[in-house]
């Protein structure tokens, strides 16, 4: 536009008219210098653009981060979080991603079709607990990056981010900001898991120290009493009448019934 405009000037206006010729040294000088304001005003607003969308980009992701955030604050499973950091993902990169999590066994959740070349990448992130792809100096071959989440005392996943660009390394911090959030997400709610676990289990041996001192006190009381009829039937028993004896045996008799009975 700078170069046809300063053409136009001198077609229309610059002696001789109506032609491409320059007639004086100045006004010669006169274009060049037009022409030159030209392309420094076009380099200057180009530049400024520029500026205008990397603000306005780093907006974008800066609100989606304090978003992702405030949703993972809510979430009280594992699939709410895979949910959210598929939706986040999905706004943040035009490629195709995959967000795998952890079994328990330690494999990865995968779908049965994905090639060999992504399983691979995201086992290696997940083993070396590091980004790889390029520009992270690691595996730069790859056409994606691979992030952990997690790591080395913890590890939760792995996600893989596709047709990303090697040079782009603030879409590459954008996304390793994104697995962070959604690993602290993780790594709460596997707090809070283990905490309820313990919670559990301490109110399991509260119910069976509870239910111990119960069985050991109705065990006790009859014991005592069939302990005492024997002891006074081994000790005093020409002195009993044949009455007292038969009561004696049969408070043992229905003592021991009682005991059979709580047994089973």
């Amino acid at each position: 536009c700078a170069v046809g405009a300063v053409t136009a000037f001198n077609f229309f206006f610059v002696p001789p008219r109506w032609t491409l010729e320059v007639d004086g040294d100045e006004n010669l000088m006169a274009l060049f210098a037009m022409l030159a304001v030209a392309l420094v005003v076009s380099h200057l607003a180009d530049a400024l653009r520029r500026q205008t969308d990397h603000a306005r980009l780093n907006e974008q992701r800066a609100r989606q981060l304090q978003g992702l955030a405030s949703g993972l604050a809510g979430a009280m499973d594992v699939q709410s979080v895979v949910d959210l950091g598929n939706d986040a993902l999905r706004q943040a990169f035009v490629g195709p991603h995959i967000l795998a999590m952890q079994a328990a066994d330690g494999t990865l959740v995968l779908p049965p079709d994905l090639p060999a070349l992504i399983k691979d990448g995201l086992a290696c992130c997940m083993r070396e607990a590091a980004i790889l792809g390029p520009g992270t100096g690691r595996w730069p071959g790859l056409g994606a990056w691979y992030l952990p989440l997690g790591d080395a005392d913890r590890m939760h996943g792995a996600v893989c981010i596709q047709k990303i660009q090697a040079g782009d390394d603030e879409g590459r911090e954008h996304a390793k900001a994104l697995c962070a959030i959604l690993t602290q997400a993780l790594g709460r709610i596997a707090v809070t898991a283990s905490m309820h676990e313990a919670r559990l289990q301490a109110q399991r041996q509260q119910w069976q120290s509870t239910f111990l001192a119960a069985v050991s006190h109705d065990l006790r009381t009859p014991l005592a009493a069939l302990v005492g009829a024997a002891s006074s039937l081994q000790s005093q028993g020409d002195k009993l009448s044949t009455d007292e004896r038969q009561q004696m045996l049969a408070s043992i008799v229905s003592e021991a019934t009682y005991l059979s009975d709580l047994t089973d």
